[in-house]
């Protein structure tokens, strides 16, 4: 299972409570973090700021515990279909996740953007940005490199039918809802 970053909406099930203890809710997989991402909040936990509240303590320390977490870096590739793309800004080391399969990408974009309005407005940034500016910063870049390409685009928190196309429009971009025909 991979986790684009360490906030509850995207950790919630990684664990569930039993016996009064947090523990993996699939005791054979392996959970994916980013390395720097899991550092930043296990830094955050130790001088008590949590600002994902219990998330860290519930929902990612207990799969380290475990022994069940991947920590891994930007460059990490499960195999040729699996790859990272490094988005920082949402939290301290936000990753889309490349899918590859017949010649074709598809990204799960995790929270790069949470509203097709800001493929837009880019610089537009959500609330609980870590560092809103980055996340604009890496927004453009990956906007830019996927704009009129074939890359099918899989937004996490976006309506349905959630699957689009980034297209260029001058210096912004556009989201097209890819649906079935």
């Amino acid at each position: 299972m991979f986790c684009t970053h360490l906030h509850i909406d995207h950790t919630g099930w990684n664990t569930v409570l039993r016996d009064g203890r947090w523990v993996p809710t699939f005791p054979n997989a392996k959970y994916v973090f980013h390395k720097k991402e899991y550092a930043a909040w296990e830094a955050e936990h130790a001088r008590g700021a949590n600002p994902p509240g219990t998330v860290f303590p519930n929902n990612c320390l207990p799969i380290v515990e475990a022994g069940q977490a991947l920590l891994v870096d930007d460059d990490y590739a499960l195999d040729d279909t699996i790859t990272l793309t490094p988005t920082p800004g949402h939290s301290p080391c936000h990753c889309c996740v490349n899918i590859f399969s017949r010649g074709q990408r598809a990204v799960v974009a995790g929270d790069l953007m949470h509203h097709a309005i800001q493929c837009r407005e880019p610089d537009w940034s959500a609330k609980p940005d870590w560092d809103a500016k980055q996340s604009a910063v890496s927004r453009r870049k990956f906007f830019a490199e996927v704009a009129d390409t074939d890359t099918l685009i899989l937004p996490v928190h976006f309506p349905a039918p959630t699957v689009g196309l980034i297209k260029a429009d001058g210096s912004a971009f556009d989201y097209r809802f890819k649906r079935d025909d």
